[in-house]
């Protein structure tokens, strides 16, 4: 029999919502920047995590069944409500509201209104005792993690995240897990973990790599495009005698020539999910995807085929993740 697990009491229910993030889940945010050269600027950044880590602190003390969120519409803004349940029969519920913000004004409305309610209940409130924290904005991309640009001057740069001070270090609580929504599966020689599931034999299996190819394509921005289609698939089965239609594809390739053509459609119809998820034009997420590949021309996303990495789609991620919040704290 497994160990039973502790029923806390309220006190301790309090104590452990309260107690520090992992620093690995303490997310940093540019607050304000100056300049310091003509390669260099220096910024403050704020310390914040993100609403899905406060989600799993909620389930990691409470279950899952421990507690729920409401959302009402109030004028010009959104009031969310979190209930912990501390038996069957009691509960309390603490709300509070937040503006919808310029980006994505829904969603962050809530995840605004989630968070401060949150900390009524104490979760990431000593937060809000972490003074700003310097950091060097260095033109050179080798010597940052973290895409800045500023709006008046137009200068590109790159930060690492602070040091935490140690007193607000968590002592006892490691790293929420967290899931990326936008990514799956690796590159190389992988494909998409979906298709690598299915057998190698069944129409069924054939139709949903079929399915899932046309929906590359036409994310992509190639559907139609049969010359560069059929140029892609040879190139990813030098060892086939080249293909001169799509449809030549759709029949006669076998499954394995399907899923060498997914490989090479998986890593650059990533970067349009990113540009997607993080609400960036098109214009945008090849000039990120230039930054990262600063040593071949970036044209559109054609041309980064057969030249991303998992590393690769990972930076481009972080830029227009980065981008996607300077964007809001410019607006908000």
């Amino acid at each position: 029999m497994g160990e039973e697990k502790k029923v806390l009491n309220v006190d301790e229910i309090m104590e452990k919502l309260a107690e520090p993030f992992a620093v690995e889940d303490i997310e940093w945010r540019m607050n304000r920047t100056y300049k310091k050269d003509a390669n260099t600027y220096g910024g403050w950044v704020v310390a914040y995590v993100s609403s899905r880590a406060i989600m799993n602190r909620l389930d990691n003390v409470l279950g899952i069944d421990g507690w729920e969120d409401e959302y009402k519409p109030i004028h010009n803004g959104f009031s969310c409500g979190i209930r912990v349940w501390f038996s069957e029969t009691k509960s309390r519920i603490k709300w509070d509201a937040a503006d919808p913000t310029k980006y994505e004004a829904t969603k962050g409305g809530f995840s605004s209104a989630l968070k401060r309610a949150a900390v009524k209940w104490g979760v990431g409130r000593y937060l809000y005792e972490i003074p700003e924290q310097h950091v060097d904005i260095y033109k050179d991309r080798n010597k940052g993690f973290h895409y800045h640009k500023e709006k008046e001057s137009g200068f590109v740069g790159y930060w690492n995240n602070p040091k935490l001070p140690e007193k607000y270090q968590a002592k006892s609580f490691t790293k929420q897990p967290m899931l990326n929504p936008n990514l799956n599966g690796s590159y190389g020689n992988q494909q998409d973990n979906s298709i690598n599931n299915q057998s190698n034999g069944d129409n069924s299996d054939r139709n949903g790599i079929l399915n899932w190819i046309e929906e590359a394509e036409e994310m992509i921005g190639i559907q139609g495009n049969e010359n560069f289609i059929t140029r892609i698939f040879s190139r990813a089965n030098p060892q086939r005698t080249p293909v001169l239609q799509r449809s030549d594809i759709i029949s006669d390739a076998t499954i394995k020539e399907l899923k060498e053509y997914v490989s090479a459609l998986k890593p650059v119809k990533d970067v349009q999910k990113i540009a997607s998820a993080y609400d960036c034009t098109r214009k945008e997420i090849i000039e990120f995807a230039q930054i990262v590949k600063s040593e071949m021309t970036v044209n559109g996303l054609p041309s980064l085929f057969f030249n991303l990495s998992k590393d690769d789609v990972s930076e481009i991620q972080n830029i227009a993740k980065q981008h996607a919040q300077n964007k809001h704290n410019q607006t908000a």
